[in-house]
């Protein structure tokens, strides 16, 4: 056998590994802290290339200030944090009757490309096929390469929106969906 058929099972034997000893746990709202903190440590550097220093400031504030993420959960939001000893990426999501909305799905920067991103894809579709739901639907920045991702994923481009979030600020978004198969 040659070493490099060994070296490619022994990363596949390691990766199941880490993916069995990780954990998807909700978030309560006592937590909400390390949704927080991900978040800092996940979105200048998704969008630093993407959108101006100003806007996105404007927009974390608007979206992870913990009373906004405490408001949130109040209104049906869930948050799950993956981790590996310790928190290592989220995803916010609404379960409505027949589709799930994810909201938000981050990775932090030195854990992206080890399978987490489709794990959390994996659990969603868990959740909703435990929910009886048929669909997953997200919003991408038009420019985000996590759009190459997703498509990996099967979501689909259904549509472009523009969404003005205030202070003259625009999301220029591709809508995904998603179509879960039993």
């Amino acid at each position: 056998m040659c070493v490099c058929y060994k070296k490619c099972i022994f990363d596949t034997i390691k990766q199941i590994v880490r993916t069995i000893i990780m954990k998807i746990q909700e978030v309560k709202l006592e937590s909400l802290s390390r949704v927080h903190a991900l978040a800092k440590k996940t979105w200048f550097n998704t969008y630093k290339s993407i959108l101006e220093e100003q806007q996105l400031n404007y927009m974390f504030n608007m979206m992870y200030k913990i009373e906004n993420l405490e408001h949130n959960v109040k209104k049906g939001s869930s948050y799950y944090i993956i981790r590996d000893k310790v928190d290592l990426g989220f995803i916010e999501i609404i379960k409505k009757e027949y589709i799930i909305k994810l909201n938000k799905i981050y990775v932090i920067p030195n854990q992206q490309g080890k399978g987490l991103g489709e794990n959390l894809i994996r659990f969603i579709c868990d959740i909703a096929k435990n929910k009886k739901i048929t669909q997953i639907e997200l919003n991408v920045n038009r420019y985000n390469k996590a759009i190459k991702f997703y498509l990996k994923q099967d979501f689909k481009i259904i549509k472009e929106e523009n969404i003005e979030i205030g202070n003259g600020y625009l999301m220029e978004d591709y809508v995904m969906r998603k179509i879960i198969i039993e």
